[in-house]
């Protein structure tokens, strides 16, 4: 049986005519991110998912803006046989409590989400010994079917959340603190690509955990009036800085000023 790892993402599934354009932007970070991390894959969208076909860990991925939770799924034929075949190799022990969860996007499928539940409930309390409990549950044992496949899994690691980094354009982030890197990934985290300009020299390894693998480097400028060639140069059309409600300062730029945390 083959493992892949299962890919969900949220907000993007609300964006209309753009949610093509949003689910691509999302793919094309995930298999960035897979390569910067030396990780050979397979990278398709299917049925509001994204499956990534790799035998490496890729929990990684939950770093990538966009994604709202990933799981390592055992991937079997839908039909019960194969996944009560699967499901001996996630099953809760004797002193566990459990219960299944299953989620039926393939309507062709002859059971329930109810009945498949049941049934596979029954099997791991036969197999394994442990005992039901559908509110105070030790392991949740899940079951996603669709395109005739069912995908079976026990964990599910929560992501970044957000939108795919590159849909809304790119913006100057001006680092000068900690809060400022925080300005920066609020705004990252809604899509936009920053390009992190300085005085002096920072600190932006946490920008770069977030980078879906693209390159980020700090860049400098000697003082706040290069602001405006450094956005033309880099296409940026806005600057994000860390001011707050209480330190509102004036900036000489034609850039758009982009202030996530003024509401602190």
């Amino acid at each position: 049986m083959r493992c892949v790892w299962l890919i969900r993402y949220g907000e993007i599934s609300l964006k209309g005519k753009n949610r093509t354009y949003f689910e691509h932007k999302l793919t094309l970070n995930i298999k960035r991110c897979l390569k910067a991390n030396n990780v050979k894959s397979e990278v398709r969208r299917v049925r509001n998912r994204i499956l990534v076909k790799s035998d490496e860990d890729c929990s990684f991925l939950k770093n990538v803006f966009g994604i709202v939770s990933l799981s390592k799924a055992i991937v079997t034929d839908a039909n019960l046989n194969e996944m009560e075949k699967a499901i001996e190799l996630i099953l809760p022990n004797s002193k566990q409590t459990f219960r299944v969860t299953t989620k039926k996007l393939d309507k062709s499928f002859n059971l329930s989400s109810t009945e498949v539940c049941a049934k596979l409930g029954d099997y791991i309390c036969e197999k394994s010994k442990a005992k039901v409990n559908l509110k105070r549950f030790n392991v949740e044992v899940c079951v996603e079917i669709f395109n005739g496949k069912a995908y079976l899994f026990n964990n599910k690691i929560k992501a970044a959340g957000g939108l795919p980094i590159g849909v809304e354009g790119k913006a100057l982030a001006l680092i000068e603190n900690k809060e400022s890197i925080r300005a920066a990934l609020s705004v990252m985290k809604r899509g936009v690509a920053v390009i992190p300009v300085a005085l002096k020299q920072k600190n932006i390894s946490e920008l770069k955990k977030f980078s879906c693998g693209m390159r980020i480097d700090l860049e400098f400028i000697s003082d706040l009036n290069e602001l405006d060639e450094k956005a033309a140069e880099r296409g940026a059309k806005a600057l994000v800085v860390s001011d707050k409600v209480n330190s509102i300062k004036d900036y000489n730029t034609r850039l758009l000023i982009l202030r996530p945390l003024v509401g602190e």
